[in-house]
């Protein structure tokens, strides 16, 4: 049923055939079972990625960093301390910015709870 609704969502998807739609799975069995299931349901699947969640926290990383990250969770608490105090940040999510602004500690503190350092990216 979800994969019948995955199909009809992507098949109403407004938008360029140039961009890849990224589909984020837990593993290569899923997305050969999707793969089948979308082919069937919409005829053509095409064009699509399939990711797991360490390989889309590490696109992410990528877009917003500009590198690849290391594989350490300090590496990552101290990309994401950086991202916190950058003016794009604080401008986007003031509310948050708030609640560290003229404090580090807080901001490290912050920093270290980000979901993002409990992941192993690659």
């Amino acid at each position: 049923m979800l994969a019948g609704k995955l199909a009809k969502n992507l098949s109403d998807q407004p938008g360029s055939v140039f961009n890849k739609t990224m589909i984020i799975t837990q593993g290569a069995g899923m997305n050969a079972w999707l793969t089948t299931k979308l082919t069937e349901e919409n005829k053509v699947f095409a064009h699509y990625e399939f990711l797991n969640q360490e390989g889309f926290l590490n696109r992410l990383h990528e877009l917003l960093f500009g590198n690849k990250p290391e594989n350490t969770p300090d590496a990552i608490q101290l990309s994401v301390y950086k991202l916190l105090g950058s003016d794009e940040f604080k401008k986007e999510f003031n509310d948050v910015a708030s609640y560290f602004e003229g404090d580090d500690l807080r901001r490290m503190q912050l920093a270290r709870n980000s979901p993002l350092r409990h992941f192993n990216i690659y």
